[in-house]
């Protein structure tokens, strides 16, 4: 950053000096600016990546949670068949009238 002083001094170099000045400023946002483009490509390739990575794992968890699912469907009807045998076996043990 120029300070006031340096810009002063510049100004009374004359209108090529000044010039100068501006364009040297010029080429370095230039370089500035290329640096954060290759920044911000860099992490969003890395977050993209990332998200990848995420989608795999909900893909992966969903798959389970679907499996977990079924088995646990599985087993409420396994308890319901099994409830439904202890009750005719509680009928059958009883002594009749």
């Amino acid at each position: 950053m120029l300070r006031q002083a340096e810009i002063r001094v510049i100004y009374e170099e004359g209108v090529e000096a000044v010039t100068q000045t501006i364009r040297r400023l010029y080429e370095m946002i230039e370089v500035e600016d290329e640096r954060v483009h290759r920044l911000v490509a860099s992490a969003t390739a890395a977050h993209l990546h990332r998200i990848d990575q995420l989608i795999g794992r909900i893909s992966r968890l969903e798959a389970e949670l679907s499996s977990r699912v079924r088995q646990v469907h599985q087993l409420n009807l396994t308890v319901k068949d099994l409830s439904n045998q202890l009750r005719e076996a509680r009928q059958q043990t009883r002594p009749g009238p």
